[in-house]
């Protein structure tokens, strides 16, 4: 089960449940950055897979090398249920208990559930990434600035990021331009292009960038053959 470049370790259909595992191997212990990304996992499943709705949902954390505390049984209703914690030794007593605690369900297609409808809508950051990954921002926006300019404010600005890491410190950067001259794309470069820092973070309160955006994805959404994830207004 694929959503935007991410995969989940295992998933166990049963009659039962939905049983989603996210391994960490050789972790000693359960952190709440782990525990979010398989609660994600489930999540994604239950609002996304066809298949999987109106189903239990149980996302398990297997941090083999941890202790697992005794476990808070979810309750047999459909959808996610709250994160179990397991290591490598307790994970098959956890799997018996809750194939015993679960009531019987309906039989279960594995075929078709796999190959069941998956349609994720990702938030606006998660389609801009998708989005960065195959074209230029160049491409879906005019600059006023000529790309030379563009390149060299863009190249000042990771320069001085670097600088700052090293000499672990911060600071403040402030660009300036007229209008159009191409202010915008320089901080989608710096956190989306080629040199990106995996903690730099974009935000912006330009609703035109985030209409281009949009208009973008539909429009590369129509050239692949693929639903549109927005409509633009």
């Amino acid at each position: 089960m694929r959503r935007l470049g991410r995969r989940i370790d295992v998933v166990l259909v049963t009659p039962r449940a939905v049983l989603v595992l996210e391994f960490k191997a050789g972790a000693a212990s359960f952190t709440p950055a782990d525990r979010r990304q398989v609660e994600g996992y489930a999540l994604d499943l239950q609002d996304f897979h066809a298949a999987s709705r109106g189903r239990v949902i149980v996302p398990v954390l297997v941090a083999t090398a941890a202790i697992a505390a005794d476990p808070v049984w979810p309750l047999a209703i459909g959808g996610a249920a709250h994160v179990l914690d397991a290591s490598a030794r307790s994970l098959p007593g956890l799997l018996r208990d809750l194939w015993a605690r679960l009531p019987d369900g309906n039989a279960v297609d594995v075929a078709g559930w796999e190959h069941s409808a998956y349609r994720p809508v990702p938030g606006i950051v998660d389609a801009a990434r998708t989005l960065y990954a195959r074209n230029n921002v160049a491409e879906i926006a005019d600059a006023g600035a000529e790309a030379r300019n563009l390149r060299e404010t863009t190249q000042a600005i990771l320069a001085a990021c670097r600088d700052a890491r090293e000499a672990h410190r911060h600071v403040v950067l402030f660009v300036t331009g007229t209008p159009g001259a191409g202010k915008t794309l320089c901080g989608l470069n710096v956190v989306f292009g080629a040199e990106r820092h995996q903690h730099a973070t974009f935000l912006t309160g330009n609703p035109t960038l985030v209409h281009v955006l949009r208009e973008a994805l539909v429009r590369d959404s129509v050239v692949s053959g693929m639903k549109p994830l927005y409509q633009s207004a």
